[in-house]
């Protein structure tokens, strides 16, 4: 999708005591609010689900915005100057934000590929991961009659920070995003969970998505 070699992504986790139907109402409306920002490529608004994972119900207090940005000077002027980013920010109880630079992975979201993989950085760091699907309309019941297991998948897993389920729409289009303690922590539950690998299997062997992405990142900064 881009050129820009130095492209970051940044994923902000809000939660709410107060104003929760002011933050469910900009998963529509806050779109044209980040229109023409200096440096955004690509973002999303998007609710999250009550458990670690795919979850068929919404957690009304949390959402999530994802932006991919030309380079982190963009980033860093949008957190702290955009009217938006403040007026958001000022209505959440918690704002937790992750830097994040792509290093690989593969797929399209809505039919683009938002991201430019690059070589990691050779420091210290902790690791994240991005999945989501379009589920396919005929493979709905099927998929969420198996949803806890793919989610159970990843529950008590060492090294594992964080894991939320985002996602645009509710049963249909859905996302995971977690944060791990090093990239061995990663890598041990991608390649050797039990649980991972048969939800891998059974989401290829039975056709559950029409659109899929994943992406890895090296997770660059946090931003409180």
């Amino acid at each position: 999708m881009s050129t820009h070699a130095n492209q970051i992504a940044t994923l902000s986790i809000y939660q709410f005591d107060q104003h929760k139907f002011w933050a469910f109402k900009q998963m529509r409306l806050g779109y044209g609010q980040l229109q023409g920002t200096s440096g955004l490529q690509f973002h999303k608004i998007m609710g999250t689900g009550a458990g670690n994972g795919f979850s068929i119900y919404p957690n009304f207090g949390q959402y999530a915005i994802l932006c991919v940005w030309d380079d982190e000077e963009s980033a860093s002027a949008y957190f702290q100057n955009h009217p938006y980013q403040r007026f958001y920010r000022e209505r959440a109880k918690t704002r937790q934000s992750y830097v994040l630079r792509p290093v690989h992975g593969h797929g399209q979201w809505d039919g683009v590929e938002p991201f430019q993989y690059q070589k990691p950085l050779d420091l210290p760091s902790q690791w994240a991961v991005v999945t989501r699907a379009t589920i396919s309309a005929s493979r709905l019941l099927e998929f969420w009659k198996h949803v806890p297991s793919v989610s159970r998948s990843i529950e008590n897993q060492p090294g594992l920070q964080l894991s939320v389920g985002i996602g645009e729409w509710p049963l249909i289009q859905q996302a995971t995003f977690s944060v791990w303690q090093s990239l061995d922590a990663m890598k041990a539950y991608a390649y050797q969970s039990k649980l991972h690998k048969e939800a891998i299997t059974k989401t290829r062997d039975r056709a559950w998505y029409r659109e899929e992405m994943f992406a890895r990142f090296q997770v660059l900064n946090t931003i409180g």
